[in-house]
């Protein structure tokens, strides 16, 4: 029984396909993000730690206050735009490689709906070095 209608309409085909390619292009280059998600290419960036601070509402001479973030995505950006991301680790360590040296706002991605206070807000790179950034996460708990 033949309803009249072709099996598809001329043209989706080759769109389609040009969809895809567009897709995977925009994959294997890691999106909005030159060097990617949690990407480490550069030969200037940041290493260190990241401690939420304070962690609880009540802390003691014998507890610490602070505890490590624990797959918070971090943002570098430099003049409005994000230039790459990253993940803390499971000791709230992360490394993340920069294309070039110069001044970078940090900021925490998709944190509990809250958006909170990274100490130190920026940061400048050297060309050719990794630099030793620990980071603090103000939670505004008091």
């Amino acid at each position: 029984m033949d309803s009249g209608y072709p099996r598809y309409v001329p043209g989706v085909i080759p769109r389609l396909g040009l969809i895809c390619v567009a897709l995977l292009s925009l994959t294997a280059c890691g999106g909005a993000s030159p060097a990617g998600p949690g990407r480490t290419t550069g030969s200037s960036g940041f290493m260190g730690t990241v401690k939420i601070s304070p962690a609880q509402n009540t802390c003691s001479a014998t507890q610490s206050c602070a505890k490590p973030a624990i797959g918070l995505t971090l943002e570098f950006s430099q003049y409005g735009h994000v230039v790459v991301t990253t993940k803390t680790g499971k000791d709230g360590s992360y490394k993340v490689g920069l294309p070039k040296g110069g001044r970078y706002v940090i900021s925490v991605r998709g944190h509990g709906g809250v958006a909170p206070t990274v100490k130190p807000a920026t940061a400048t790179a050297g060309d050719g070095q990794f630099k030793q950034l620990d980071l603090i996460l103000d939670t505004g708990i008091r």
